[in-house]
């Protein structure tokens, strides 16, 4: 498979991390209400057609039970959970936020984490920007006003949980086989690498 990868930048401003929605292990919150409409939800099975905020999706595969674990540096991590679903905006708003023309069908991929600073010492990982890229070389970026934010930051043995929104435009859920999930390498509290990068390939199949 192709690795072509956009390189993240460890520093991200406050503001831009505030879009992102909710911290879920104490400090500021913020969530926007369509957010909870597109986060995976432990109720919608493949089939199921869910349709709010202006946006109107078809499951076509959930595993919420994927397992992926590994370690990098000071982070012990695990994927959890991969819902696919064909989607198309309905409203100008939401076309404007997904970056999609409005009744134009694209993929919405949910993928949800958890991580845990297994060290001492305060460490930085950002999984919140990992990216994605399709068996063909699609990349995507997470949507920041969408699913559950879990800011980089990572204080002495302290764990968080959080999920990845992305949008892949010019392809049906049922043909994506395989993705790579990727993760730049964890950082000390001087932004210094201190683990290896984190390539993880998910399958769909």
């Amino acid at each position: 498979m192709k690795k072509k990868f956009i390189p993240l930048m460890i520093s991200v401003s406050a503001a831009a991390f505030l879009l992102g929605g909710c911290n879920l292990f104490g400090g500021e919150e913020k969530k926007d209400d369509s957010a909870a409409a597109t986060s995976q939800s432990k109720d919608e099975k493949s089939g199921d057609v869910v349709e709010q905020d202006g946006i109107r999706k078809t499951v076509v595969y959930d595993n919420d039970s994927l397992g992926i674990e590994g370690e990098t540096g000071p982070m012990v991590y695990s994927i959890d959970s991969v819902q696919l679903a064909d989607v198309i905006t309905t409203t100008d708003n939401a076309s404007r936020m997904l970056d999609l023309e409005k009744n134009t069908e694209a993929v919405m991929v949910t993928i949800s984490f958890s991580c845990r600073n297994k060290w001492q010492i305060n460490s930085n990982f950002y999984i919140c920007q990992a990216v994605i890229e399709t068996e063909d070389g699609i990349e995507a970026t997470p949507k920041s006003f969408y699913g559950e934010y879990m800011d980089g930051n990572f204080t002495a043995d302290v764990s968080k949980s959080g999920s990845n929104v992305y949008i892949i435009k010019g392809k049906s859920a049922k043909d994506i086989k395989k993705l790579l999930f990727h993760v730049d390498p964890p950082a000390d509290g001087d932004f210094l690498e201190v683990g290896d990068p984190v390539d993880v390939e998910i399958d769909l199949t």
